[in-house]
């Protein structure tokens, strides 16, 4: 932990000119969705993977069609069983995060996080918590320029599961109610 606290308030991009910041991602938008474990159980279960295979095949080559991209990876977490909000923090500041101790260190501190480099460079924020219930005093370290919890949402559905709505419906709405404001204003053209 005495290490931890001494690098999480290191800036290692305080030198970085803003210009400079993400040069290969200048004037695309990007969208960093955080799909929970079972995203990779699909893939990993043979019954599973023999549907959803062939279907992201099918929306790769269409979304290749209209000149759009994707990309897919899987990332070594912190944590298993819950409390994904370690992996989060791991990713969005790139310090192993693996205890509570060690998030609630990092979002009392003053290394910016993924978000703020990305505002730095000049894109628009948005976090999408269609589990929050509840007020998300941590969500002020990350730097989103808007949060987007259950209620902003509209859902009048049942409940999925334990969360509050499914994660089409929510990717959905968040097209909605984005996408055409980031089309149409030149200055919302980045958004992460």
């Amino acid at each position: 932990m005495k290490q931890f606290a001494a690098g999480v308030d290191n800036d290692p991009y305080a030198s970085t000119p803003n210009p400079a910041l993400f040069q290969k991602l200048q004037g695309k938008d990007l969208m960093l969705v955080f799909v929970e474990s079972y995203g990779r159980t699909v893939f990993d279960q043979p019954d599973y993977a023999q549907h959803v295979r062939p279907r992201l095949q099918q929306y790769a080559a269409e979304l290749g069609a209209a000149g759009v991209s994707m990309r897919s990876s899987y990332l070594t977490s912190p944590t298993y069983g819950g409390i994904s909000w370690l992996a989060h923090g791991t990713l969005l500041s790139g310090l192993w995060i693996n205890s509570q101790s060690r998030y609630d260190r990092l979002v009392m501190s003053r290394r910016p996080t993924l978000n703020r480099l990305f505002q730095r460079a000049g894109w628009r924020t948005l976090a999408v918590q269609p589990a929050h219930t509840l007020p998300w005093p941590q969500g002020d370290y990350f730097g989103y320029d808007r949060v987007y919890a259950a209620q902003d949402l509209n859902y009048r559905g049942q409940p999925f599961n334990w969360i509050t709505m499914p994660d089409q419906y929510t990717l959905s709405v968040i097209q909605r109610l984005e996408r055409p404001a980031a089309r149409a204003s030149r200055s919302w053209r980045k958004w992460l």
